[in-house]
């Protein structure tokens, strides 16, 4: 068994070749690796590729700009292999990333996706304290037997009180995933609302609490931006939303419930709130305040049947 890496890849070509020598570092040989330019700004990508990939990784790019969602779609169309890993351009990767994931399909070859534990890095590559990354993590379901099983309606529920699984450490069975596996009106909730689908479908998700993956925190990234310009919090109120009515059709009302709900958002929504209140940016306080009250006007925030 092998794993195809694939890098989706827009611009910062200096944060590039930080990620691919973290991949040619593996301690583990079982990988070939593609990355895929969405038509960006950095025509130096192309070398720092060749430069570090020492001819084991493949360079695409593409024709014309596919967004967010078509060139995640894009990436697993070219891999070469069946299992998949998505890796962004501006992480890194631990030594032992792909040895640990191949390990988990192996002991799970029914998994639609496997994932790892993850460490939140800076800009300059240091770890960082992130509380809504420590709050997700409480939502994680315990493991058994060393794996963490993400199935079912109570999968469902804990990725709904926090989406505890940092989606780029996630590696894909491509023949077991829907296509389009990413949605293209989505920039922020790609990954919710595959693994949603997943879930609904009866697959399942199994990982390592092993943090084997470095997620990089940066003000361009596009988590960072979409936060800033609370678009994110839109998009998830309305993949919330979504999710709960297709759980409603399977008739999975506790899933149902926390989906209407959308408590970790809500939660993260008043947490940005109090910074722009300590920071006294009144403008932004008002967007956030402004963005919980017209939520509950839509009848989002009601007691729920949520035990």
């Amino acid at each position: 068994m092998k794993l195809t890496v694939a890098v989706p890849f827009h611009a910062d070509a200096d944060r590039l070749a930080t990620a691919l020598a973290s991949l040619v570092a593996q301690d583990c040989d079982d990988w070939d690796a593609i990355v895929v330019d969405d038509a960006g700004p950095s025509p130096e990508a192309r070398d720092v590729v060749a430069r570090i990939g020492g001819g084991r990784i493949r360079y695409v790019r593409n024709p014309q700009n596919l967004g967010l969602a078509g060139n995640w779609n894009r990436c697993l169309e070219l891999a070469e292999h069946d299992r998949v890993a998505l890796f962004h351009a501006d992480d890194e990767l631990a030594s032992d990333y792909v040895r640990r994931v191949l390990d988990t399909h192996r002991a799970f070859p029914d998994a639609v996706a496997v994932f790892t534990g993850a460490t939140v890095v800076g800009p300059d590559g240091e770890p960082v304290f992130s509380l809504p990354d420590e709050v997700k993590r409480l939502t994680r379901p315990r493991p058994r037997d060393g794996y963490v099983h993400v199935e079912g309606e109570a999968g469902l529920v804990s990725l709904l009180r926090g989406q505890h699984i940092f989606c780029p450490s996630l590696s894909y069975r491509r023949d077991r995933l829907p296509t389009p596996a990413f949605g293209p009106r989505w920039r922020q909730v790609t990954d919710l609302d595959l693994l949603a689908r997943v879930l609904l479908a009866d697959g399942r998700l199994v990982g390592v609490d092993a943090k084997a993956y470095r997620y990089r925190r940066h003000d361009e990234n596009q988590t960072a931006l979409l936060t800033a310009s609370l678009d994110r919090f839109r998009e998830e109120f309305a993949v919330y939303d979504e999710i709960g009515a297709a759980a409603d059709g399977r008739g999975w009302t506790r899933a149902a419930s926390t989906a209407r709900r959308a408590m970790i958002v809500r939660l993260h929504l008043r947490y940005r709130s109090m910074e722009a209140l300590l920071a006294r940016d009144g403008a932004r306080y008002r967007a956030c305040t402004g963005l919980l009250r017209r939520r509950r006007g839509e009848g989002g925030s009601g007691p729920g049947t949520e035990p």
